[in-house]
């Protein structure tokens, strides 16, 4: 099997992408003068480097099949084991059982896919998966609920203001959004909608397409927090000559529930950019006072896990090791489209569709081949393509199968992308109705 690679940077430090990548954060490398921000980077560094090669998670740079393994059925088969085994694994081992029941069986680990995985290394990954599953399921995202654009709504983006936000307000909700975002490329579900890309709020006052529903509202004194963090001033002029990727959205909303001002801050919440603008640069690179508060802010509304780089980030490293690269992302990535199986492929609504592409494109994220041009070709010269979001919806097949049984069939070629296993055979016959990719025998 062989695939288009490229190299990049992650630069990012914590979140869905960030924390499972293994990498070198770039905010690491950039030279940030901040005594506990470098600290901490420094700190995720050295981990990362122990226990991973550098390769990109959430980008173009993937071997399939993850680090020193390969691919069958889902069995991390040859994947890199530590020396021994850990305590932890032993534990969870014996004890996952008993926390099942704390969380929905439609979100849990292997759900749909043919997976064989070890068990959690500790039992502190299973609401962090759970929240991974929740942000990335395209089911609970804004795509899935119906908008029409606000009565009353002024664009805010080109407005410069003395004090941000510059009008009154009644609400301010915390988003994360950008979810199916593959860095450095960003959001290509986004991308269809003007003003979406990096920011919370389409230019027609809806809320972008993978923006998460529906919101956590602030309280007023959250509020003024944000509002005082966005406004003080730095002690010294700071700049990250890097890429931005802006993950966390604060909406500001009159008492009509229409959007008036955004802030947007970037997924490592060192970099923050407001609409309207308070100063012409436009982004602003916060001072480490004013990323504690934010981090502070963003953690109380359940948007952040603090300890990230600490055991918890340790516990993810060494469960990325045990599962492999390839297949660790079936830990949360959606199981389900969200459309009713039985629908026929080729009656599909335009709704069902932008569903349907969506799931295909977070399923396919975290492996090969990914969207926009990702390619494999498998030993029996059988090329494996992936198309852009766009595409896909433009070019859902003519198939008379139902959404249910193709569905199956994609979670089978998931864990197998050339269809070569016993069990993925018979899915064979309706490859041709898979949507989002092309499976061209030679």
């Amino acid at each position: 099997m062989a695939s288009n690679q490229s190299n990049y940077c992650v630069c990012s430090k914590l979140g869905n992408d960030a924390l499972a990548s293994g990498h070198t954060s770039c905010h690491a490398r950039a030279k940030l003068r901040r005594s506990r921000a470098d600290q901490i980077t420094n700190l995720r560094v050295s981990r990362y480097r122990q226990v991973v090669v550098a390769l990109a998670f959430l980008g173009r740079t993937v071997l399939a099949g993850g680090v020193g393994s390969t691919v069958s059925g889902c069995q991390a088969t040859g994947a890199r084991r530590p020396t021994q085994r850990s305590s932890k694994l032993a534990t969870a081992q014996t004890t996952e059982a008993s926390h099942t029941a704390q969380f929905p069986n439609v979100e849990r680990e292997y759900r749909g896919f043919p997976a064989a995985m070890p068990p959690l290394v500790s039992l502190e990954l299973r609401p962090l998966y759970h929240q991974w599953a929740n942000q990335s399921d395209q089911r609970n995202w804004y795509l899935a609920q119906e908008q029409t654009p606000p009565v009353g709504f002024r664009p805010f983006r080109k407005r410069l203001v003395r004090r941000f936000p510059g009008r009154s307000f009644t609400i301010v909700r915390a988003y994360i959004f950008a979810n199916d975002s593959v860095y450095p490329d960003g959001s290509d579900i986004d991308a269809t909608v003007p003003g979406c890309g990096g920011r919370a709020v389409a230019s027609d006052g809806t809320l972008c397409p993978t923006t998460l529903y529906p919101g956590e509202a602030l309280s007023p004194e959250q509020a003024r927090d944000l509002v005082e963090i966005v406004n003080a001033p730095n002690d010294l002029p700071r700049v990250v000559p890097n890429g931005y990727n802006f993950r966390y959205g604060f909406v500001f909303f009159d008492d009509q529930d229409v959007p008036l001002a955004e802030v947007d801050v970037d997924l490592g919440v060192v970099n923050l950019v407001t609409a309207p603008s308070t100063k012409h640069a436009g982004v602003d690179t916060m001072s480490p006072q004013r990323t504690d508060r934010m981090r502070a802010l963003l953690t109380d509304v359940g948007l952040y896990y603090r300890d990230a780089e600490s055991t918890l980030g340790q516990a993810l490293n060494e469960q990325q090791e045990l599962d492999g690269r390839e297949l660790h992302s079936l830990r949360w990535v959606p199981a389900m489209t969200g459309v009713d199986p039985q629908t026929v492929l080729s009656n599909s609504s335009p709704r069902e569709k932008a569903l349907l592409c969506a799931w295909q494109a977070q399923v396919w994220r975290s492996g090969l081949p990914r969207h926009n041009g990702g390619k494999i070709t498998c030993d029996d010269d059988t090329t494996v393509a992936a198309l852009s979001f766009a595409d896909c919806q433009a070019l859902i097949p003519s198939c008379n199968a139902s959404v249910g049984q193709i569905e199956d069939c994609m979670r089978q070629q998931r864990c197998d992308p050339c269809l070569t296993t016993q069990a993925a055979r018979p899915c064979r016959a309706v490859s041709r109705c898979f949507w989002g990719m092309s499976f061209v025998a030679r």
